[in-house]
């Protein structure tokens, strides 16, 4: 089994914008003797540009695509057995957008949206909306609304003292 990330191409623009292009490799090997061989390659790369529009909005949009090849074979000695599809390759990808809006210094507004091609369950949009805010010195806490109506907390941690602020219950 090997993962390779492969090295991520940051470039930070004129006027604070970013661009980010990350890929990565991984291969999995397994083979159990007299009975089955797995073989599976993922390939992915993903494109994410960060943008500010005025003086409250920070705009974050890219994309994502993703190949899974695998194959299976069996010993002849494993009778009465089978993998149906033997070899398959398998397409993920996905475009975003989401848009930070700073309602106060320390209250954010952040709305999103993301369209994924899933080779299961085929064309989605995953719409977003999340309302942030800070609570102390870098600790911020986060409240999600989900379009199914669920709600998602999350809590801040700041690593350079240690502390952890808990969700709300």
């Amino acid at each position: 089994m090997a993962a390779s990330p492969l090295p991520c191409f940051h470039s930070p623009n004129d006027g604070g914008s970013t661009l980010e292009v990350r890929a990565y490799y991984d291969y999995l090997g397994l083979t159990v003797p007299h009975t089955l061989a797995e073989y599976l390659s993922t390939y992915d790369l993903e494109v994410q540009h960060t943008f500010t529009w005025g003086s409250r909005q920070q705009i974050v949009w890219g994309g994502g695509y993703r190949v899974q090849q695998d194959s299976f074979s069996l010993s002849p000695g494993a009778a009465n057995q089978f993998f149906d599809p033997q070899s398959r390759t398998l397409y993920l990808d996905n475009l975003f957008v989401q848009d930070s809006i700073a309602l106060l210094r320390s209250l954010k507004l952040i709305l999103g949206t993301k369209v994924e091609d899933d080779p299961y369950s085929g064309v989605q949009l995953l719409p977003s909306v999340r309302l942030s805010w800070k609570v102390t010195g870098s600790k911020w806490g986060q409240m999600g609304f989900k379009p199914n109506g669920a709600i998602t907390s999350t809590c801040s941690v700041d690593f350079s003292r240690g502390e952890l602020w808990p969700s709300p219950r």
